[in-house]
């Protein structure tokens, strides 16, 4: 079996443009938890399925959401981090709702009320 030259070109080029782009990131940290990231338990459970029983089944009703951490496939087990969305690096951010202006919320409960 031949390869021509413009195959190697071209695997080399797509080598080239991830590098640049940042697409294939080696030096983060994955399994490390980021400060104020929202997670206020982490348990150790057999599955994904467990880790999403525990958050639903909360007893605090905080849990926004959960992130199942398996280190290494060979074993089944993982950390299972629950996190209330609480945090500026949370995964499961609640943002504030807007600041409400007044003048304008009474100006249109009027201009709705004067049409009907």
């Amino acid at each position: 079996m031949h390869i021509s030259p413009m195959t190697y070109r071209l695997f080399f080029i797509g080598l080239l443009w991830l590098s640049l782009t940042g697409s294939v990131n080696a030096t983060e940290d994955i399994g490390v938890r980021k400060a104020n990231d929202g997670t206020y338990q982490i348990t150790i459970v057999d599955s994904v399925e467990a880790c999403k029983a525990l958050c639903q089944n909360d007893e605090k009703h905080i849990c926004r959401g959960h992130v199942f951490y398996q280190s290494d496939i060979r074993n089944a087990s993982g950390e299972c981090r629950l996190n209330s969305g609480i945090g500026e690096n949370s995964l499961f951010r609640i943002d504030p709702p807007a600041e409400i202006n007044q003048s304008i919320v009474l100006r249109d409960l009027n201009n709705y009320r004067a049409e009907y």
